[in-house]
């Protein structure tokens, strides 16, 4: 008897391991029905909340609390040599308290191009400059500087990115991508195609510090070109960003600057020169806590858009303090000014904003 027992110990032990495997793999991959889940996207979603009120504006927009932007994000791999983006965003209509539906990111990449290429395919956010390939809870203040408002507003279209990386003894990446012609920028009533560049070089200067120097170029449809002859509009752009954090301290001290110029080209029939420029400091002064400095500029803007009776300028300072708890919360607390650069409006706004992000969500841009 004694003998048949330590036979089947070694069976019955190795039978217990298979069930309990059995019932780990059905915990993970699959529901009642049988239906696997391991082929599931990672999903996530993202609440910003915003209450402002404004010293100038009596306008609704710009006193009272909103849903500034509600978004749910589904990633995951496609197969082998692909994988996919989907994100749906639901905005407030401006003078409205009505929510616009948008596509905001449709889109696959590719994992096994030769070289080290990437490729993208799809509806995405344009790589030109910092600021505008960030999604509004990403933005380091409440709102984009003016110069991405007024000149390189919603950059997003459809079409085909590639990204390559440049033989240097930095960090250097070149991405080249041809779109639809329909980004915010461009006349959506014209067929013609749109097209651009970035070059993105990078630098460790020490164990705990990187500089990033970058540069943008897009051209596409003009909707002014009745009245200036010239039927592409072209955007150029530079700009240098700095980024510290403590090597030393988990959550310690850290810096991040960013500049950015962005340069419209002039209209052939028109004078003056339309420019952009801001400059956005964040500092982590304590573990959770983050100072927020900003300033930016506009210059010629109405020249831009075709009008040739103005040029209009304007300037802002913005200062926040921001309680950054996780990478999942964050309440940031706002005063922003703005101001016509002939002095003849201006706008000082105090603000309130906090988001969460629930889910499994993706790493934002460096």
């Amino acid at each position: 008897m004694f003998r048949y027992y330590k036979q089947a110990l070694p069976l019955a032990v190795v039978v217990l391991l298979m069930l309990a495997a059995c019932v780990a793999v059905g915990q993970t991959s699959s529901t009642s029905t049988g239906v696997s889940r391991l082929m599931n996207p990672a999903i996530s979603a993202n609440g910003l909340f915003l209450g402002t009120v404004s010293r100038d504006n009596p306008a609704a927009d710009a006193n009272g609390i909103f849903l500034q932007e509600a978004e749910v994000q589904f990633t995951s791999v496609v197969d082998p040599f692909w994988t996919a983006d989907l994100i749906v965003v639901w905005a407030q209509q401006e003078d409205s308290e009505t929510y616009d539906t948008l596509i905001e990111t449709a889109s696959l990449r590719s994992t096994n191009m030769p070289a080290g290429m990437g490729l993208t395919m799809g509806k995405f956010f344009l790589p030109f400059g910092k600021q505008a390939m960030l999604h509004p809870h990403q933005w380091a203040f409440v709102d984009a500087p003016l110069a991405v408002d007024e000149f390189i507003p919603g950059m997003l279209d459809v079409g085909v990115s590639v990204d390559l990386s440049v033989p240097l003894p930095w960090y250097s990446e070149l991405v080249v991508y041809g779109t639809d012609g329909q980004a915010g920028i461009f006349d959506s009533d014209n067929r013609d195609l749109s097209f651009g560049g970035r070059l993105t070089n990078m630098w460790d200067l020490s164990m705990d510090g990187t500089l990033e120097f970058g540069g943008s170029f897009i051209s596409g449809p003009d909707g002014n070109s009745s009245l200036t002859g010239n039927n592409q509009k072209s955007v150029f752009g530079a700009d240098l960003t700095y980024k510290w954090s403590s090597g030393s301290l988990s959550q310690g001290p850290a810096v991040n600057w960013t500049n950015e110029i962005i340069m419209p080209q002039p209209d052939e029939n028109a004078s003056g020169n339309p420019f952009g420029f801001y400059s956005q400091f964040q500092y982590r002064f304590a573990r959770t806590w983050w100072l927020g400095l900003g300033y930016g500029l506009t210059r010629d803007k109405s020249n831009y858009e075709g009008g040739f009776e103005s040029l209009e300028g304007w300037n802002e300072a913005k200062i926040n303090v921001a309680f950054v708890p996780s990478e999942f919360s964050t309440i940031r607390a706002e005063v922003a000014y703005q101001e016509r650069d002939d002095q003849s409006a201006e706008d000082l706004r105090f603000s309130l904003q906090w988001n969460f992000t629930i889910g499994s969500h993706p790493a934002h841009l460096y």
